[in-house]
């Protein structure tokens, strides 16, 4: 497939377990052989390929895992409450305090300054940067 057929983004969690980049969440079969708590770095960088080679094909990928930031089209950076909500409702929950002890230090202190040092816009909604997207990088003009 060269492209898609029509400009629908692609959620890059399950392609990623599919191919072996990184472990399922749960008690899924992981076919990649790692765990975040021991190989996040090489989970990451297997996602970062996954991820250029989806985009060669003209591929629509949202996810959430990156390391090379300049494979970024865009970043979302969602509201704390809107950010705790999600975190709260995910199957595999998240401790309590994740948002205030890992998550936000992180947008802090790594993915906020990446972001700007390497000129990816930041926005505040998955629907903002969905239209950022379509209008700036549609190969289907």
């Amino acid at each position: 497939m060269e492209k898609q057929s029509k400009m629908v983004f692609l959620d890059a969690d399950p392609i990623m377990w599919a191919v072996g980049a990184m472990p399922p969440p749960g008690k899924g079969k992981n076919l990649s052989g790692l765990s975040w708590d021991k190989d996040a770095d090489e989970i990451m960088k297997r996602c970062d390929k996954v991820t250029r080679l989806l985009k060669q094909k003209n591929l629509w990928v949202m996810g959430a895992t990156w390391w090379n930031i300049k494979l970024v089209d865009a970043v979302v950076i969602l509201p704390k409450e809107l950010n705790k909500k999600y975190l709260d409702a995910k199957n595999d929950a998240f401790d309590d305090d994740y948002y205030e002890k890992e998550l936000a230090p992180y947008i802090k202190n790594i993915l906020r300054p990446e972001a700007k040092k390497n000129n990816v816009p930041i926005f505040k909604s998955i629907g903002k940067v969905v239209n950022h997207i379509k209008k700036e990088n549609n190969p289907y003009k």
